[in-house]
């Protein structure tokens, strides 16, 4: 049987379509990175090194295996199932901390965050006072003075 002859530049090659299979697909897990990172991995180690096919195969294995449970735990954060608030900007706004620069008058009144104005509702509260937005209804913030519980 004749042995195989597998060079760095082969397993460069793969990791590049790696990389490509990661940026068509764009796969949630993102596997096709850490595999493709596993490649270029072996492939650095053969620019040293003179390994073996099969040690080659068995260290792309562990590489990939490895790096895949690294990165899904240093990117948690991203695989987390979270409610995407595109388009939904007073969702996003939920427990900012802001200060009324009017008073809030028979339970409504004006609040300035960024760019724009929102509508506020809550209790009559004095211009100053600092308000923490609870909730959201339409494009209506619901506000509780920062001092009371939710």
């Amino acid at each position: 049987m004749m042995a195989l002859d597998i060079t760095l530049w082969h397993w460069l090659g793969l990791s590049l379509a790696l990389f490509s299979l990661e940026l068509l697909i764009g796969t949630p897990a993102v596997i096709f990175l850490w595999t493709g990172l596993a490649g270029l991995l072996i492939s650095a180690l053969l620019s040293i090194f003179n390994i073996p096919f099969a040690g080659q195969i068995v260290l792309f294995s562990v590489l990939s295996v490895v790096l895949t449970w690294a990165g899904r735990s240093l990117f948690k954060y991203r695989l987390a199932a979270k409610t995407n608030f595109l388009n939904q900007r007073g969702q996003n706004l939920q427990g900012f901390i802001v200060t009324l620069d009017q008073p809030i008058v028979d339970g409504h009144g004006r609040l300035p965050i960024g760019d724009s104005f929102w509508r506020v509702k809550g209790p009559d509260l004095p211009m100053g006072t600092k308000v923490k937005v609870v909730g959201v209804n339409g494009n209506t913030l619901i506000v509780l003075p920062v001092d009371k519980k939710v």
